[in-house]
């Protein structure tokens, strides 16, 4: 074989490799390009079904606040205290959720503005959490119509984020099916008279701060019948007390006094104290005091009783009862 003919043979052998590589290259990159696009059609379909699972839930806390400003009159404090913080935190970890997304080209602008409406949104229920307590108190020296409407304005805000959201969505490109995303409008389109939620937060009644407890008896034995202004026991070495004290109130109640007195004529006066840590509003606890000596024909004076600093209705703290023991 000559030179030049072994010259044309590397050649040859060389395009071959080349063309070889060239193919691979195309093949690999055809494959490459087929995953990715399969990975972000999946990526976006993951992401339109996380928007639907917030917008739904975005949703029922709107209702919720537009159901509590109109039931205002029916709801007590603590009630409304819980419904706004648990408001507040179930967007809080909404905006979480979508902050968090993966996001592919092809959802870029919705995520956008969704993530705007959840934050707007968030922040509004936040700000409203935080004066809703001034609002129902009515605290002279804070301007609650201006804090609420501050409140008002982010949620209004998220709320027109969330209408570019759904008008964007019919324009997404890609062979997609978006789910059929709900209305979401927690002040646009509905009453928002902002002076008007100040008055039924100020005037709704057990809205403001009210410390409360009462207290309730019952006697082991049980007096038979009276004789005059005095009840009649029937003889027992021992007397044993059962308190009921409640929390008839709408704040939590600490540190609650119980005091059980006991005093007659020519014997040594009894008394005790017991501390309740806690009660919350609705809540009771039982206080006994057991085994408290007696004596035969004798006229005691019982008295039991719970305080709290600050009670607004102390009539109810205090149960007493006079009573003689019949003849041994």
């Amino acid at each position: 074989m000559t030179t030049s003919s072994l010259a044309r043979a590397r050649r040859q052998r060389r395009r071959r490799r080349l063309a070889i590589v060239l193919s691979l290259v195309v093949v690999l990159g055809a494959i490459a390009l087929g995953v990715r696009y399969r990975t972000e059609r999946r990526q976006t379909v993951e992401y339109l079904t996380l928007a639907d699972e917030v917008s739904r839930a975005e949703a029922s806390i709107a209702e919720s606040l537009r159901g509590m400003f109109s039931g205002l009159g029916g709801l007590d404090r603590s009630h409304i205290l819980d419904l706004v913080e648990r408001m507040r935190a179930d967007s809080a970890a909404l905006q979480r959720r979508v902050a968090r997304a993966e996001v592919t080209p092809a959802a870029a602008a919705l995520h956008g503005f969704l993530g705007v409406a959840t934050t707007s949104w968030r922040d509004g229920l936040a700000a409203l959490d935080d004066t809703v307590v001034e609002a129902m108190d009515a605290a002279d020296d804070i301007d609650t119509t201006e804090l609420i409407r501050d409140a008002a304005v982010d949620l209004a805000v998220g709320d027109a984020a969330y209408a570019r959201f759904l008008a964007t969505v019919p324009t997404l490109q890609g062979d997609f099916d978006p789910p059929s995303y709900p209305e979401v409008a927690f002040v646009s389109g509905v009453d928002t008279d902002i002076q008007l939620l100040i008055d039924r937060l100020v005037i709704a009644p057990d809205l403001e701060e009210r410390r409360d407890v009462a207290v309730t008896v019952n006697t082991n034995p049980e007096p038979t019948g009276s004789v005059g202004s005095a009840l009649v026991m029937p003889f027992s070495d021992l007397l044993d007390i059962t308190a009921v004290v409640s929390n008839v109130g709408n704040v939590d109640a600490d540190e609650v006094v119980v005091e059980v007195s006991l005093s007659g004529e020519a014997v040594e006066p009894f008394t005790e104290q017991r501390i309740i840590p806690s009660l919350t509003p609705g809540g009771a606890e039982t206080v006994e005091v057991l085994s408290i000596p007696l004596q035969p024909e004798t006229l005691y004076t019982l008295t039991i009783s719970a305080s709290i600093p600050n009670d607004d209705a102390t009539d109810d703290n205090v149960w007493e009862v006079v009573f003689a023991t019949n003849p041994a």
